[in-house]
This record gives structure tokens, sequence and C-alpha cells, in this order.
């Protein structure tokens, strides 16, 4: 844009949804180091409002062009795909779980000799 070329709508369109989707990993990320929450609870907390917003986000009060509808499309398809990926990435924490009893919910393992002085 400084050189003065103009993007094109596909390149425009993965920008927003890069951003849209950056924009849900980034509350996963403000849950873990904000609030001290561990990976998997500000998964969960996230997904959760990633749900909220494609259900019940309420309709535009006037109708928008066709460049909004495609920046709102961008922003559902990003927030679809967190879902679908961090659904994947909670099921692989819990089949880890479930096969490692001795790591504890925060990932790291229980050493199992005693630390010495």
């Amino acid at each position: 844009m400084q050189n003065g070329q103009r993007f094109t709508g596909e390149q425009l369109f993965v920008t927003v949804y890069a951003q849209a989707a950056r924009a849900w990993w980034d509350l996963v990320d403000e849950e873990i180091i904000g609030k001290k929450l561990t990976s998997d609870h500000a998964l969960r907390r996230v997904r959760s409002w990633a749900r909220h917003y494609l259900t019940t986000e309420p309709p535009a009060a006037r109708p928008g062009t066709l460049f909004d509808h495609a920046l709102a499309h961008a922003a559902r398809m990003a927030a679809r795909d967190f879902l679908n990926d961090s659904g994947h990435l909670l099921t692989q924490h819990l089949i880890h779980q479930a096969t490692n009893p001795a790591t504890p919910p925060d990932g790291f393992a229980i050493p199992t000799t005693p630390a010495t002085p």
C-alpha cells in the first residue's frame, strides 16, 4: 500500500481472516497470563466466547455493503476454524492426560527421582 499498490479481494480477505484468528488466540493468551488460568481452562473459556459470537451475534442494524459482508464472513470463518483447531488441541490434551497420568494439568512432568541439594 505504501508503494501505491492495491490489495486484491483475496489478499484483503486473508488479512482480515488472519487478524480475526489471531484475536481468538490472543484472548487465550490473555486468560493464561492475565488470569493465571491453566491452558485447557483458558481454551475452554475462549471457545465458549467464540461459540457465543457465532450463535448469538445480533444482525446488523442496517444493510451493509458487499465489502462489509466479506469482512464479517472472514471473522466468522476464523471463529469456526478456531473452534475446530482448539477442539482438536483439547482432545489431544485429554488423550495425553489419559495415557500419562503422572503429568499435572499445567503440562509439566512430575520428577520421578528426588532432587539433590
